[in-house]
């Protein structure tokens, strides 16, 4: 949930104009970690109420997001996360 919550505002910091370099030193992280973990504040809020309620595929891990990046559309999503 910690990892959603900063993707959403890292998301609403670029909307609004910020740099990926500006919140990277704001939030005392990298660029390549903001730019990795962003697509976060997009996920079908299905798949945020399992996170929520700790209900998620097990495999569904922030590290897993980093390496493998779901799509935004959510029906992608879904059928992502019910093969993990």
């Amino acid at each position: 949930m910690k990892n959603i919550l900063a993707a959403r505002r890292w998301y609403e910091a670029i909307r609004k104009g910020a740099s990926f370099g500006a919140i990277a030193e704001r939030e005392k992280t990298t660029t390549s970690r903001i730019q990795q973990m962003v697509g976060l504040a997009f996920l079908a809020p299905d798949i945020l109420g399992q996170i929520a309620a700790g209900t998620q595929p097990i495999a569904f891990t922030s590290e897993w997001f980093k390496t493998l990046q779901l799509p935004v559309d959510w029906d992608q999503q879904r059928r992502i996360a019910a093969g993990l």
